[in-house]
């Protein structure tokens, strides 16, 4: 992906691959329990892929999103006023973060480090959950969003805490 050109050969790779095999390794991916997605998700997904696919300019964005994406993660690590830690360190909301310990997409020790650097953070690490527990696990998660929904909006009603 760092190579110049890289969406030719990412498209010539894509093409090669079936939306089908596509949509599963998307699921395969960022699921740890595969028999949670519902038939109709899993259709969902695969409507959303051969959409892509249909777009002129899906392997230069999906090249672009991936340069992106690692841009990011360098740019948490570094040092300076641009680290992402140290802009989480900034956030004013009170934020709820969520991890699957079984995430094959992102090291499990970045939620509980971005917990940390949170101020008014809470950390909810899940149990054969991965990458989106909101698909896999969404009656649990809105469990555990309520509750910081409603404090939200109570201190939003409070007129010490209105902004």
């Amino acid at each position: 992906m760092a190579i110049p050109r890289g969406e030719r050969l990412a498209a010539w790779r894509l093409a090669q691959m079936a939306p089908e095999v596509m949509a599963q390794q998307v699921i395969e991916a960022c699921v740890a329990d595969v028999s949670r997605i519902s038939e109709q998700r899993r259709r969902e997904a695969l409507e959303e892929i051969r959409v892509r696919y249909e777009a002129a300019h899906y392997a230069a964005a999906y090249v672009r999103t991936f340069r992106g994406l690692v841009s990011c993660f360098l740019r948490s690590y570094l040092p300076g006023s641009g680290s992402m830690w140290r802009l989480a360190n900034m956030v004013q909301a009170p934020t709820l973060v969520i991890g699957g310990r079984h995430d094959r997409l992102v090291d499990v020790r970045v939620a509980p480090q971005a917990a940390r650097a949170i101020p008014d953070s809470r950390l909810l690490m899940l149990d054969g959950v991965g990458h989106v527990a909101q698909l896999e696990v969404p009656r649990l998660v809105a469990r555990a969003v309520l509750p910081l929904l409603a404090e939200t909006g109570d201190s939003a009603k409070r007129p010490d805490m209105a902004g």
